[in-house]
C-alpha cells in the first residue's frame, strides 16, 4: 500500500478510468477530406477565368456538390463507427436524415444558381460562382441538423472546449441550465456526470447516471461510466457487467479502454487467466498514452504471476521505447484521487514507482 501522505497530496480531481470516446488518430481521419476541399478550392480559379470553357460554371457547381457530398459522406460514416454515442434507431436515422438533408440541398443550390445564372449572368457568371461558394456552405447542415436532433446546443459545444480549462463549476451549472430546456439530451447530461464526480458528488453522478440509461439504454457512455464509478469503488462484478454492457454498444474508439477495465474487474475478482486475455486484447487497441503505459504495468505485474519473465521483459522494453506514454501516465498519476480505491490506488502507486524506476527518475520527498 502507498503510505497515507502520499494519498493525502493527491488533487482531489479523480477520475481513475473514465472512458471517453475521443481520439487523435479519428480525429485526424475524420478530417482527411478537407484536402478534397482544398485541392478544390486550388482548382476553382480555373473554372472561371483564362479561356474557360462554356460549360465549366456548370462543372464547377457540380465539382462542389460532389465535394460536400463526399466530405460529409466520410465525415458521417466514421462517426457512425468511431463516436456514435449511442446505438438507438433514432440515433443511427439522425445521421442518415443530416446527410439526406446535405445532399438534398447541396444539389438544389446548384440548380438555382444554374438557373439565376442563365437569366441574369449567362456571360459572367457571378451567379454560378457565389453559387459554388453557397453549396460549400451546405458543409454545416449536417452538424446544425444533428445538434437540433440530439438536442445540443451551441453553448454545449462550448462546453466540451472549457472542459479542458477545467472549470468544473462553472460547466456544472451551465449545463444544469442547459438541461432544464433539455433534459432528455444524451452528451449532455454525461458532461454534467463527469463535472459532478470531478467534484466528488458521487450520490448525484449515480441517480443521474441511473436516470440516463433508463431513457437512453442503448448508449455505451452510461454503462461505462457506471462501470468506471463501480471499477473506482471495486466492485467487481458490477464493475464487468457495465463495462461488458458498454462495450456491445460502444464505438471502436472505445474499445481499447473498456476491455482495459474489464480486464482489471476480472483480476479483482481473481479470475487471472480471463483478466490476462481482456488486457491483452486491449494492447491491439487504440488507447490513449496514460493507460497504455499503464497497461504494460499490469501485464508486468501479470508477467511476475504467472512465472513469465518473457512477459515481463516485454513489458520494461515497450516502457523504454515509449517514454511519452510513461511521463503522460506519471503526470495523470499526480492528478488522481485514489482516496475511493485501496487495491487500485496501490497497483497505481506500484506502477508510479516502476516507471520512475525505469525512467531513471528519482523522487525527492519534502
Amino acid at each position: 500500500m502507498p503510505p497515507a501522505n502520499d494519498q493525502a497530496v493527491a488533487p482531489q480531481s479523480g477520475l481513475i478510468f473514465w472512458v471517453t470516446p475521443q481520439n487523435r488518430r479519428v480525429t485526424w481521419l475524420r478530417y482527411v477530406p478537407l484536402l478534397l476541399l482544398v485541392a478544390f478550392l486550388a482548382t476553382l480559379s480555373s473554372y472561371f477565368s483564362g479561356g474557360y470553357a462554356p460549360d465549366a460554371p456548370a462543372q464547377a457547381l457540380m465539382q462542389a456538390s460532389l465535394v460536400v457530398i463526399i466530405m460529409r459522406g466520410w465525415m458521417l460514416l466514421v462517426d457512425l463507427v468511431y463516436r456514435l454515442p449511442s446505438r438507438e434507431p433514432r440515433y443511427l436515422t439522425s445521421y442518415l436524415i443530416a446527410f439526406g438533408l446535405t445532399v438534398l440541398l447541396a444539389f438544389l443550390l446548384r440548380f438555382i444558381a444554374l438557373l439565376l445564372d442563365d437569366w441574369f449572368s449567362p456571360t459572367g457568371h457571378f451567379f454560378a460562382l457565389q453559387g459554388v461558394f453557397a453549396v460549400l456552405l451546405t458543409l454545416a447542415v449536417a452538424p446544425i441538423t444533428l445538434g437540433i436532433l440530439h438536442q445540443e446546443p451551441l453553448s454545449y459545444y462550448w462546453l466540451l472546449v472549457r472542459r479542458g480549462e477545467a472549470d468544473w463549476p462553472g460547466i456544472e451549472t451551465d449545463l444544469r441550465r442547459v438541461l432544464a430546456r433539455r433534459p432528455g439530451a444524451l452528451r449532455p447530461t454525461l458532461l454534467l456526470v463527469e463535472a459532478l464526480l470531478r467534484q466528488d458528488q458521487r450520490d448525484e453522478a449515480r441517480g443521474l447516471l441511473k436516470y440516463l440509461i433508463t431513457i437512453h439504454p442503448y448508449a455505451w457512455g452510461g454503462w461505462a461510466a457506471l462501470g468506471a464509478l463501480a471499477l473506482e469503488d471495486e466492485d467487481w462484478d458490477r464493475a464487468a457487467a457495465a463495462l461488458e454492457r458498454a462495450h456491445r454498444r460502444a464505438p471502436r474508439s472505445a474499445h481499447g479502454s473498456l476491455r482495459l477495465g474489464i480486464g482489471l474487474a476480472l483480476l479483482g475478482m481473481g479470475r487471472l487467466d480471463e483478466g490476462y486475455q481482456e488486457i491483452d486484447q486491449a494492447r491491439r487497441r487504440s488507447l490513449p498514452p496514460h493507460l497504455r503505459h499503464f497497461l504494460w504495468f499490469m501485464l508486468m505485474r501479470i508477467g511476475q504471476v504467472a512465472k513469465d519473465p518473457g512477459l515481463m521483459l516485454q513489458a520494461n522494453r515497450a516502457v523504454k521505447e515509449h517514454p511519452k506514454d510513461a511521463r503522460a501516465f506519471l503526470a495523470w498519476y499526480e492528478t488522481l484521487d485514489r482516496s475511493h480505491s485501496p487495491t487500485l490506488a496501490e497497483d497505481l502507486h506500484e506502477a508510479a514507482d516502476w516507471t520512475r524506476h525505469l525512467l531513471g527518475i528519482r523522487r525527492v520527498i519534502k
